[in-house]
C-alpha cells in the first residue's frame, strides 16, 4: 500500500476507533468525516500509535478493542495532543446530520424561531424575583 493510502487507512481507523458508533448512533465515517481532514491534528499522535501497535498496519488491522488499549495509552502519553484531537473533531462529529438525527435533534437553526423551553416552576420563579427586584450592580457611567 502507498504511503498516502497508508496514512488516510490509519487516520480512518483512528477515527472509527475514536467514534465506532453504537446503536442508532453512527460511527466516524457513517457520519461523514473526513478522514483527510483529521489529518493535521492526529499527525502529533501518529508515531506514537505506530510506536506502540508495532506499525501502522498493525494498528490498522487490529480489533476495535487492541485500538482502543493503543489509543488509551496513546492518551496517557501525549494528552495534549490526545486533547487537540478530540477538540477538533468532537464539534465535526456532533453538527453532522446523521449523528444529529440519532439524537432526535432538528437539524435546522435555533433561530429566527428558538427553542420550546417549559414554563418556569415556582421555586426558580421565586428566586428570579428577587433578582428583578434588586437594583443595578454595575454603574452604566462612570
Amino acid at each position: 500500500m502507498n504511503q498516502d493510502r497508508m496514512s488516510e487507512a490509519l487516520n480512518r481507523a483512528i477515527l472509527e476507533t475514536l467514534l465506532p458508533g453504537e446503536g442508532d448512533l453512527p460511527g466516524a465515517q457513517a457520519a461523514g468525516l473526513n478522514a483527510q481532514k483529521s489529518a493535521t491534528p492526529m499527525a502529533p499522535l501518529r508515531a506514537a500509535i505506530a510506536r506502540i501497535a508495532g506499525s501502522d498496519e498493525a494498528f490498522i488491522d487490529g480489533s476495535q478493542t487492541r485500538r482502543a488499549a493503543i489509543l488509551q495509552a496513546v492518551q496517557a502519553e501525549l494528552l495534549d495532543e490526545f486533547t487537540r484531537l478530540l477538540a477538533a473533531l468532537l464539534p465535526d462529529y456532533y453538527e453532522a446530520p446523521p449523528v444529529i438525527r440519532a439524537f432526535g435533534w432538528t437539524e435546522r437553526p435555533p433561530q429566527p424561531d428558538g427553542h420550546s423551553i417549559p414554563a418556569m416552576d415556582a421555586a426558580t420563579s421565586v428566586r428570579l424575583e428577587k433578582v428583578r427586584l434588586r437594583r443595578k450592580i454595575w454603574r452604566d457611567e462612570a
